[in-house]
């Protein structure tokens, strides 16, 4: 049996999805997993706040839009990447 290859990914568009968060499954990180995601739209959702969990598996994104969700929090050195 012969195993497919998978590309790595660098855009995903998520958007207009009513996603209510964004949870570390959602990104998984693991060597099985390919993603190399230097995009990410999480625009027109109903996310009320943005959490550490998106940061997992997303250590190469460069570009992360979440505009018109329902933020109300946004916690201080939460999105810090180091």
């Amino acid at each position: 049996m012969q195993l497919m290859k998978i590309p790595p990914y660098f855009q995903l568009n998520v958007s207009h999805n009513q996603i209510p968060f964004v949870t570390s499954k959602m990104f998984p990180e693991s060597r099985w997993v390919p993603y190399k995601l230097e995009t990410v739209d999480l625009s027109h959702n109903l996310m009320p706040v943005i959490t550490r969990e998106l940061l997992t598996g997303t250590k190469h994104l460069k570009h992360l839009n979440v505009s018109n969700n329902r933020l109300n929090d946004l916690r201080k050195g939460e999105l810090m990447i180091s």
